[in-house]
């Protein structure tokens, strides 16, 4: 994974991760519980870390070089869905209730999203500066 890189957004219903960083980065990687509660962790090279089956979880890579790192899931058939596309394939009226704010800016936000499905992404507009800001802070 490039500098400023990431794994979207993403859970796998079907199930668990475990990550472990072989080179690289360092790597933010978190999650986000059944009970809203966030799990932030800056993982360096020999660094594990598990994702529970069915949570929201990340990789951003905020070292200024490439992380190589290994994941194995506990499935077959895991499934993944990315959160910010999935999102945007529920009706607009309800995406604007849900984010409390009027239609217009769901659509200018859909128009910035990146293609639907899994995958590692790059994008100048994150305000991810390699190397800087090395914090589980959020």
């Amino acid at each position: 994974m490039v500098p400023c890189g990431s794994n979207l957004p993403h859970t796998h219903p079907r199930a668990a991760e475990v990550l472990s960083l072989l080179s690289g980065g360092p790597l933010q990687v978190g999650f986000v519980d059944t009970t809203g509660a966030s799990h932030i962790d800056i993982m360096y090279p020999g660094d594990v870390t598990v994702f529970p089956r069915g949570v929201l979880h990340f990789e951003l890579n905020v070292g200024s070089v490439e992380a190589e790192y290994l994941s194995a899931l506990n499935s077959e058939n895991p499934g993944t869905l990315t959160s910010s596309e999935a999102l945007f394939h529920i009706p607009l009226r309800a995406l604007a209730t849900s984010l409390n704010v009027d239609q217009k800016t769901v659509k200018s936000l859909n128009s910035t999203v990146h293609p639907y499905g899994p995958g590692l992404k790059k994008t100048a507009n994150s305000g991810c500066v390699p190397g800087r800001d090395i914090s589980t802070a959020f």
